[in-house]
């Protein structure tokens, strides 16, 4: 019967589903970043949240320059009162210009070095991920993947939410339904239920052919060539040979006579071939 799993199996998918949920969510950018998309598009990226709309960013620039003339005319009215009253000389123009170069120069290294360190990040991130992350050029379903119908998106949910109501209803509001479901579409489920039988199928041409092999290795190569002519044999010649020589110790005396006299004559006729 159809029945809740128990928490030793619901607690792990409760940590994949938060993951699954909340981690490409919140720590994509900052962990996988955007590098693989390119150099330009990660400064892009990196800025884009700092940098104003043109329109604003162009009357942003306007009233900047305003206040900047009325300080800097102000300040040039202030150094030549203090000039006049304590009698110094005038700052000479070109070295005003040369302090605004510099200023301006600083603004400008600035600037290049926050987009060179925007740079480095990706190029960091690039290095960290090489070819984890890598797309070939004519192949652009990742991008696309972004841009899919909102339909595609939502057909997912839309699947989850009708077989949860298609459960319910089966289980819950009418428990006949799926045996009068099985009677109707018994062809179906049998395929279904046998998934396609690809496991009788593949009882049939790979297990079964298998085990033939194995029982031919097991029968011919193992017990009648390895364990005949190896240790069987080994031990079968040794309980033969032991059951010869126990023969021999019958425990009469003329049998031992008999087997001295054998070893003397042995001895003797060896010692006269290798001697004379």
């Amino acid at each position: 019967h159809v029945h809740e799993s128990p928490p030793v199996m619901l607690m792990p998918l409760f940590v994949l589903a938060f993951g699954a949920i909340f981690a490409g969510f919140m720590f994509y950018n900052p962990f996988v970043g955007s590098a693989h998309h390119g150099a330009e598009h990660a400064v892009v990226t990196a800025s884009a949240h700092e940098q104003p709309k043109p329109l604003e960013q162009k009357l942003a620039s306007e009233e900047i320059e305003k206040v900047a003339v009325i300080i800097e005319e102000e300040i040039e009215e202030g150094v030549e009162e203090a000039q006049e009253t304590l009698g110094l000389k005038p700052i000479a123009a070109h070295a005003v210009d040369a302090d605004k170069d510099e200023i301006s120069l600083a603004d400008q290294s600035h600037g290049e070095d926050a987009e060179h360190e925007a740079v480095h990040f990706a190029a960091t991130k690039e290095d960290f991920w090489k070819s984890a992350l890598f797309v070939l050029p004519e192949n652009d379903t990742v991008d696309k993947g972004h841009s899919v119908a909102l339909w595609v998106k939502l057909l997912p949910l839309f699947a989850g939410i009708f077989g949860l109501a298609l459960s319910y209803v089966y289980y819950i509001l009418a428990p006949g339904l799926p045996a009068k479901t099985v009677r109707l579409f018994a062809w179906p489920h049998r395929l279904f239920f046998r998934k396609w039988y690809f496991d009788e199928i593949y009882d049939f041409l790979i297990v079964r052919n298998i085990y033939r092999l194995g029982h031919v290795f097991w029968f011919v190569g193992d017990k009648n060539i390895i364990d005949k002519f190896g240790p069987d044999g080994t031990a079968s010649l040794s309980q033969e040979t032991g059951a010869l020589f126990s023969k021999i110790q019958s425990g009469y005396v003329y049998h031992y006579a008999f087997v001295m006299m054998i070893a003397v004559i042995g001895l003797i006729t060896w010692f006269f071939i290798k001697y004379l």
